[in-house]
């Protein structure tokens, strides 16, 4: 097969909407968006969008009135005794805050605080006696560990397929189930039941309307739409159809108009799929961060989501680890890791037995840290935080990581997570704390913004786990951006400088360039030398490394003047003054020698955010790009379709020039789409981001709606 010409025999991209752990397709009455035709060889693979959806039941994370939750396309739905409850938020712009962490002086960003509309069904007359049952539970578990007190974490927690109210009025049972992917209900009545006893009142819609046969419920943010119902009894010959409707009792209370039918048979009155009248619509913003994968394939991702639970009058900004099955047909497992603050998962690893190592930043004061070197929180506007998962998704060892004691301005923010071979983590970031914890360090604080490194075991308890934390940095700002352990416990980061004394030893490039330099750094396993220290290009930024098995140093980023090429596939920078391309760049393995370096980039904006690398010289880079002129190649999607595309692409390091570039393509919708983190599974790449397109690709038009202004999206591309 030619190098020019793949064959990408499976391409899964979707969105994952991520509200209380509830992944679910999307509306079946609405048409996604669909992608440019990558080749007739480009196939469908299992849709992660349209995984099960499920009924999950409360053990405390959603209010004591609800029993169960379920997640569909545009809302949350919540069955209570009396009832069940819609939550619905109006859509919002995207904005230029949207472009959150992608800005290389990225600060947090706080969650969008509109609470949604709430519109409550209850069964007027309804037995507050009926047996609730569920049944059809599926093999995931959720996990939530929300605030410090034990006694409020819920672990393990199953989720179904049907519920059904036994006897919720005389000789009527109201049956949960889903079709196409939503919620649907039914209420099935027993010989002799009487129809008119069932009726709904409806509160806090704006009003009730039944337009050509469908009940639609007016709300502040958008309408819930039911379709006339379907009625019918099961007799010998098969379902018989039975006439009737919906009807209003009152302005706000509805029941059912049902026509001749044989009192001796059951009657089953069904509302059909719930409908929502636009593609927006859910709970909050969400987006993925990180992603890693093991050595089974299997894709783990972390991020964060935001959700109001009404029920507990509180919004949820917390970090998620999601572990998926390799054929994305459903997760191993979902866990919440968050507190009474803001919190973000921004990097995950995972080890050879499937322990998921995660890092994000949290303002939250009261995280859960068993086991912890830091138990509570620093100081200022946020910390970082590190936990490990077993292979259940059980929180095992959690701990803050952060100063900023006695200024409340102070921020620590993490962006890189690794780990070696004995099951020692390694996080790199950026704090303006003077008292970030150190031990055995390399260098005290320096400037207004360092960079830090530190190594903790989290096999040990307590102090002992923190192995070393140090400082990286000079008397001007400094940013860790990426980071990668080999087994003998070296560091390698990368980031960028503005510190003319930035630590360098045998560097490529001791001095800085321009305004800030890229920088390649090596500590040694006691944290506190370094085996060597570069400076990279010229206002050059380093955003994502990896190693290969042969020791040799990849790292990626962008630069708006130049960066030393080599053997590129494309030898100058296209982007004009004051705009970035993205580089590839690889070197030995003492960073000495440049093996390979290219630019990829258009006449705007193009930004490198992660990297990954095979054993046989392939780097795999992900980004976003405002370039509609990218360098393409045997791409999924050709051309840009909004202002900013994420990007995909692979270099084979060890061929040059025109050759080297084996595909490289744009993923998006018409609105802002942005690619974090890359990951390597066999020959597929998952890839993690943040959309703010309503037509964002995907394999399946029947899914991919997008919730408010953002959603998560996992892609996951094949090629052979």
């Amino acid at each position: 097969m030619s190098r020019h010409s793949p064959s990408w025999v499976r391409y899964m991209l979707t969105m994952l909407l991520f509200v209380s752990m509830v992944i679910t397709a999307p509306i079946s009455s609405q048409a996604a968006g669909t992608h440019p035709a990558a080749s007739t060889k480009t196939q469908a693979s299992p849709d992660l969008g349209k995984l099960p959806l499920r009924y999950e039941v409360n053990r405390g994370q959603f209010g004591p009135s609800v029993l169960y939750q379920a997640r569909a396309a545009g809302y949350t739905l919540w069955l209570s005794s009396d009832g069940f409850t819609f939550g619905l938020t109006s859509p919002q712009p995207a904005t230029a805050a949207d472009e959150h962490r992608l800005a290389p002086d990225h600060k947090p960003q706080s969650p969008n605080l509109n609470p949604p509309a709430l519109v409550h069904i209850g069964l007027v007359g309804a037995s507050d006696k009926a047996l609730v049952t569920a049944s059809g539970e599926y093999a995931d578990k959720s996990n939530y560990y929300i605030g410090n007190d034990p006694a409020q974490w819920h672990s393990d927690v199953p989720s179904y397929a049907h519920i059904e109210y036994q006897s919720i009025y005389p000789g009527i049972n109201l049956a949960w189930h889903k079709r196409d992917g939503q919620p649907e209900y039914d209420f099935i009545l027993q010989p002799g039941a009487n129809p008119s006893a069932i009726q709904m009142k409806i509160s806090g819609a704006n009003g009730v309307e039944i337009q050509n046969g469908s009940l639609v419920l007016l709300t502040a943010a958008d309408d819930i739409t039911q379709p006339a119902p379907t009625i019918y009894q099961q007799g010998s010959a098969g379902p018989q159809s039975v006439s009737g409707g919906y009807r209003l009792l009152s302005s706000d209370t509805v029941g059912f108009n049902v026509g001749a039918y044989d009192p001796a048979l059951p009657l089953t009155i069904d509302p059909l799929v719930l409908g929502y009248s636009t593609y927006y619509g859910g709970s909050g913003d969400d987006h993925a961060i990180g992603v890693a994968t093991d050595s089974n394939g299997i894709a783990y991702v972390t991020g964060q989501y935001d959700n109001y639970i009404p029920f507990l009058h509180t919004y949820d900004y917390q970090a998620f680890v999601i572990k998926l099955r390799p054929d994305g047909s459903a997760p191993v497992y979902t866990t919440l890791l968050g507190g009474n603050g803001i919190d973000e998962g921004r990097a995950i690893a995972v080890d050879g037995v499937g322990n998921a190592y995660v890092t994000g930043a949290t303002s939250s004061t009261n995280l859960a840290t068993p086991n912890g070197y830091q138990t509570t929180y620093g100081g200022g506007q946020q910390d970082v935080f590190f936990a490990r998962l077993d292979v259940s998704g059980h929180l095992t060892y959690a701990t803050y990581l952060g100063g900023g004691s006695d200024d409340p301005l102070s921020s620590e923010w993490p962006d890189g997570v690794a780990i070696d071979g004995a099951g020692n983590a390694y996080l790199v970031g950026n704090t303006d704390s003077h008292d970030f914890p150190l031990l055995n360090p390399l260098k005290l604080y320096s400037g207004l913004l360092d960079a830090f490194v530190a190594k903790l075991n989290p096999n040990l308890n307590g102090p002992s786990s923190l192995i070393y934390s140090t400082y990286l940095g000079g008397l001007k700002d400094d940013y860790g951006e990426s980071i990668v352990a080999d087994s003998s416990g070296n560091a390698y980061v990368t980031g960028y400088s503005a510190s003319f004394d930035f630590p360098f030893l045998n560097a490529y490039q001791p001095q800085i360039q321009g305004s800030e330099s890229a920088f390649i750094t090596k500590l040694l396993p006691s944290g506190n030398s370094l085996g060597y220290s570069t400076f990279f290009g010229h206002d050059s930024f380093g955003t994502g490394i990896a190693r290969d098995s042969s020791g040799n140093i990849y790292i990626t980023g962008e630069t708006y003047v130049s960066v030393p090429i080599h053997n590129a596939y494309q030898n100058t920078k296209v982007g004009s003054n004051g705009y970035l391309d993205m580089f590839i760049s690889k070197l030995n393995p003492n960073c000495t020698l440049v093996l390979y370096s290219t630019y990829l980039g258009g006449s705007v904006d193009d930004k490198a955010q992660g990297i990954a690398v095979d054993n046989v010289g392939n780097a795999y880079v992900s980004g976003y790009t405002q370039s509609t002129n990218l360098p393409i190649r045997a791409a999924i999607q050709a051309q840009n379709n909004g202002q900013y595309d994420a990007l995909v692409a692979r270099i084979n390091t060890n061929l040059s020039g025109n050759s080297s570039l084996i595909y490289s393509t744009y993923l998006g919708g018409s609105d802002n789409d942005y690619a974090e983190k890359i990951a390597l599974a066999g020959t597929s790449v998952y890839v993690v981001g943040q959309t703010h397109s309503l037509n964002f690709p995907t394999a399946n038009p029947y899914q991919g709606q997008k919730n408010l202004a953002s959603d998560a999206f996992i892609s996951k591309l094949t090629y052979e």
